[in-house]
């Protein structure tokens, strides 16, 4: 006995100690709890806020995408139409050039002509059949013919001039030259 020891300070008993401890473990507990349940509420809430911004981008990429696509049909639309509208006028224009597909201007054939013809010189017809021109007239000199069919010669529009046929009419006392006149067109 003599080597049990000897508590010289007097200690609380055990509930009195317990009871003096559990406000303050209770309180940081609380302060845990309390704090741990504050980060999960801004942890939840920032998740939130990313997935609403998320979805607002979402949103408006999705609304893009709509006019996009709107636009696009139209432009499809348009681009139909034009090519319809281009058909017709194709249509049209190949209608109306078709009567011109077979004709010949000879507006430069016949200026040609009047810058050789001879005063005495007159034409009772002048027929095209293509590439090959006629010519029938009546002269009331006889040198002014073949000077006329030589000056046609000359015209870098004519070949193969050639006078077929040549008349004499004699009537009032005039002398006269019914003739025809057959030429090739360059």
């Amino acid at each position: 006995m003599l080597l049990q020891r000897i508590n010289l300070v007097p200690q609380e008993p055990l509930p009195e100690r317990i009871k003096r401890v559990t406000p303050w473990i209770i309180g940081f507990l609380s302060v845990g709890v309390i704090a741990s349940i504050f980060v999960q509420y801004q942890f939840i809430n920032s998740k939130l806020a990313y997935s609403e911004k998320r979805l607002a981008i979402l949103k408006s990429q999705g609304d893009q995408t709509t006019r996009l696509q709107a636009k696009t049909a139209l432009s499809r639309r348009n681009a139909e139409a034009q090519r319809r509208t281009r058909n017709e006028l194709q249509a049209r224009i190949s209608r109306l050039s078709l009567p011109r597909v077979g004709k010949n201007h000879f507006s430069q054939v016949l200026s040609q002509i009047i810058k050789v013809i001879p005063a005495t010189v007159t034409f009772n017809d002048i027929s095209f059949n293509k590439k090959i021109g006629r010519i029938s007239g009546t002269a009331v000199g006889p040198k002014d013919l073949p000077g006329f069919v030589k000056n046609l010669r000359k015209e870098s529009l004519f070949k193969k001039v050639a006078l077929l046929d040549i008349a004499r009419d004699s009537g009032n006392n005039q002398y006269r030259l019914s003739f025809n006149i057959k030429f090739e067109l360059n």
